[in-house]
């Protein structure tokens, strides 16, 4: 049975939170490099939020 649309777009919203609980996770680790604090604060925390924002847009809309 081929996965749906929908199904598709819920595992990967379940993705993208737990990438973000990661990032948010690390960001706790007082020992954090700055330069990869910075770019998880400045890029990839803002990028994985901005995904999960349209998934949840588009899971709203299904």
């Amino acid at each position: 049975m081929l996965a749906t649309p929908l199904l598709l777009a819920t595992a990967l919203h379940e993705g993208e939170k737990s990438g973000a609980d990661d990032y948010e996770e690390a960001l706790k680790n007082t020992e954090l490099a700055a330069d990869l604090r910075s770019l998880i604060e400045t890029k990839l925390l803002p990028a994985q939020q901005a995904h999960i924002r349209t998934l949840n847009r588009l899971l709203d809309a299904a």
